[in-house]
């Protein structure tokens, strides 16, 4: 069963991947049908490879069913503005973002559209985002009509990103529209028994959110809400990063660990009442489903249910090998019904995780139990505490070093120090809200016990979370060298024959890989920051620069913390000597105050623009002493690092105009290779610049191709083999214009466009340069 989920797990990779034609896929799939039947029928050994290779074609087929969206998509009416008309699917979703201000997030079910040409007919979901001085009072099936411009969702294509688009489209939405509250309307409906039922459930869960808000702080009350049905609203930056270093930050969304505290409480609850196992499973069940229904019934709750109801049927029965084989068969079922879940980063740690405490949890716990001879009750508990913890961290640890470079050292002394005391809130969270129904005094006085509980492990996590090597950097593992590390745990779960040659094979194939993978020489990264400039250059030896860092403020997005961080971090950068910055717009230096704060930065050279500007875009105060790093670049100075130079080819100091004016221009150079940075440079800027030695390989084109840019004269003299447009898809500027483009393909130059590629990345001995993408 496993190899046939490896199967379809690889057919679903190959056809993300690789331009697969559907008519031989079905071809193909009839044949693989019907030599597997065959084989099968007749009982011979090939059985095993001719299923694999059906499930294999199966999965790429599932993969095109699903990601094939119909010609009637709300998502072709992108870049429009258009009346959508549509029904609300989920809860609506209210987020406090300053005195009475709201965002509200309505997804919503299309079923017409009024263009230019109109009323249109259209299908699939669109996310709805508004402004609001108070939530209205607006349910799940509602009728919703708002006006406003279609985009499609926003995504940074870069290697390790979070695919935010794909995320939006495993729930079947693929566009989203802000506007105004004045340009949205809403009309109630009835709604038949199920919407009712949902309705219900909402309403139980706003129930538990007046409770915790009329009994303690906002602050805790927003975190002890997310403890038991999850979001993110209104918890503070600082609790957030302290649960992530110590490693339980899962604990603050609906995941798998909360079906299993559920799943725990009702074992001892069945224990304590002597139930048989039957009974103690069927109580279990019940309680797990009752708590996803109540949490909405997103797909996340489902997928966690679904897996927590295997582990306590594991539990319950003594039966972990049948559990294993359920969870392989429920993953199955997942991709096969949405194979775009492969790409999720819930669906891969929920599954890993499990998957470590069926697998991995009994072996060490075993080895644990060892140092406990007289079965001492509270000894065995704890060994068994720091078996799922080890069993949910090993298994996943590929998956969240791809994502987040992160190792946490205090997870054990996390999950048996603070895990513990946010298992009782969230259980006794959840009865409170039952007994506020009927003794509300007795509720808010539980609520006032959990909140100065929550403030204790909050001080309890802070405390871990400020140790030395509390969290370490762990590197990104390539992808041979994460076969080698599964393959490393099947030999330990397993220990057959064939997995000791697969080991052999796959360790062999480690240092080979790293060698064809190392780069020896220089590689310059324009990164998808979206409509910013953000390039970093690593060094032959792994030193790091950075010339311009991205950055928008929408929302209060921490682009910085939340793509330029996690970007460098993914590439093994964990120290900056330099950051050179063209100029103070926030959309090329607003991420340098999340770098600041993430890690060491040697020098930060400017334009001669004032300090307090380029304060006031870190988001940072101009007194902040971290700044004195900062200067204003020279003209004509060159900086060596590692053989890489550096030279400033312009910083003009006597300018009457806008930060444009102020644009730095620097000539990065490693052999014959040379990139040319222009930030936002204008037209009268690069006429001052014609005449010196600005003739490079690589163009980065100035102002995300903008008509203020680009002279053909400039474009002659600098004669680049490569241009790269730094800009982001379907911005609301128009850029690249048409006329930049056209005139950039008139030169000769090959086109790069982070829009359309994502990440750019060029690698040079210093005689030869590739170019590589992430799209």
């Amino acid at each position: 069963m496993n190899s046939l989920l490896a199967s379809t797990a690889a057919g679903i990779f190959c056809a993300s991947n690789l331009p697969l034609q559907t008519r031989p896929l079905m071809i193909a799939s009839v044949i693989a049908f019907v030599v597997a039947a065959l084989t099968v029928v007749r009982n011979r050994r090939e059985s095993f490879v001719a299923c694999s290779i059906m499930f294999m074609i199966v999965g790429a087929m599932r993969f095109q069913a699903v990601d094939t969206l119909p010609p009637d998509d709300i998502s072709t009416f992108a870049n429009q503005r258009i009346a959508v008309n549509g029904r609300i699917v989920d809860a609506p979703d209210y987020t406090l973002i300053d005195h009475n201000l709201y965002i509200a997030r309505f997804n919503v079910e299309v079923d017409s559209v009024k263009t230019l040409n109109g009323i249109e007919h259209a299908s699939g979901r669109v996310r709805l985002t508004a402004r609001m001085s108070e939530p209205p009072d607006a349910r799940i099936d509602d009728r919703i009509s708002a006006i406003g411009k279609l985009s499609l969702p926003i995504n940074y294509n870069n290697p390790g990103q979070i695919d935010s688009t794909n995320l939006l489209k495993t729930d079947g939405i693929t566009a989203r529209m802000s506007v105004t509250k004045s340009a949205i309307n809403f009309e109630p409906v009835d709604g038949s028994l199920a919407t009712k039922f949902l309705r219900a459930m909402a309403a139980v869960r706003q129930h538990y959110k007046d409770m915790l808000d009329s009994a303690m702080p906002s602050d805790d009350a927003a975190a002890i809400f997310a403890m038991l049905f999850g979001g993110y609203g209104g918890l503070r930056a600082e609790l957030i990063e302290s649960f992530t270093t110590v490693g339980i930050v899962h604990i603050l969304s609906v995941s798998g660990s909360h079906i299993s505290i559920l799943a725990a409480a009702a074992g001892a609850l069945a224990s304590l009442l002597k139930l048989r196992r039957a009974s103690k499973f069927m109580i279990g069940c019940a309680i797990i489903v009752s708590y996803a229904i109540l949490s909405g019934c997103v797909p996340p709750v489902i997928r966690s249910a679904a897996t927590g109801c295997l582990t306590f049927f594991a539990l319950a029965f003594n039966r972990q090998r049948d559990a294993r084989r359920l969870l392989t068969i429920v993953a199955l079922i997942m991709l096969l019904f949405n194979p775009l879940l492969l790409f999720h980063i819930s669906f891969q740690l929920s599954f890993t995780a499990t998957a470590g405490i069926l697998f991995l949890s009994p072996l060490i716990n075993r080895r644990l139990e060892k140092l406990n001879p007289n079965d001492h009750k509270l000894i065995s508990a704890i060994s068994m505490s720091i078996a799922c913890t080890l069993g949910a961290t090993i298994l996943p640890q590929p998956v969240v070093a791809w994502y987040f470079n992160q190792l946490s050292i205090s997870s054990l002394l996390a999950n048996l120090i603070v895990t513990p005391i946010l298992e009782v809130i969230i259980v006794a969270g959840l009865a409170a809200g039952l007994i506020a129904f009927v003794v509300p005094p007795l509720a808010k006085f539980i609520c006032v016990l959990l909140s100065l509980a929550f403030g204790a492990a909050y001080e309890l996590t802070s405390l871990l979370a400020k140790l030395p090597r509390s969290s370490i950097y762990f590197p990104t593992l390539q992808p041979i060298a994460a076969v080698a590390y599964y393959a490393f745990i099947a030999l330990i779960v397993r220990r057959s024959t064939l997995i000791k040659y697969f080991l052999i094979a796959a360790l062999i194939a480690v240092p080979i890989g790293f060698v064809l993978d190392r780069d020896e020489g220089m590689r310059v990264h324009f990164i998808d920051v979206h409509q910013g400039d953000c390039a970093l250059v690593i060094t032959p030896h792994g030193r790091a620069m950075m010339f311009d860092t991205g950055g928008v403020r929408e929302h209060n997005y921490d682009l910085g913390g939340r793509v330029v961080v996690p970007y460098l971090k993914h590439f093994g950068v964990t120290h900056l000597d330099y950051i050179f910055l063209s100029h103070s717009d926030a959309d090329h230096c607003e991420a340098v105050g999340s770098l600041l704060d993430k890690m060491p930065v040697d020098h930060i050279i400017t334009s001669h623009e004032p300090r307090e500007r380029y304060a006031d875009s870190f988001g940072m105060s101009e007194g902040d002493r971290r700044l004195d790093v900062m200067r204003a670049a020279v003209e004509n100075e060159t900086f060596e690092v590692d053989g890489v130079k550096v030279k400033v080819i312009y910083s003009p100091k006597d300018i009457v105009g806008g930060a444009n004016e102020f644009s730095n221009v620097y000539r990065v150079t490693y052999g014959a290779a040379s990139f040319l940075i222009t930030g936002d440079l204008t037209v009268e800027g690069e006429h001052a610049i014609i005449d010196r030695d600005i003739g490079s390989t690589v163009l980065k084109v100035g102002h995300h191709g903008s008509l203020t840019s680009s002279s053909e004269e400039f474009i002659r003299a600098v004669a680049p083999k490569y241009t790269v447009i730094c800009v982001g898809a379907n911005n609301t500027f128009g850029h690249p214009r048409h006329e930049i483009v056209e005139r950039l393909e008139r030169s000769g130059a090959t086109i790069k466009r982070t829009d359309i590629d994502g990440a750019i990345v060029f690698t040079t001995d210093g005689n030869n340069l590739r170019v590589s993408t992430c799209r």
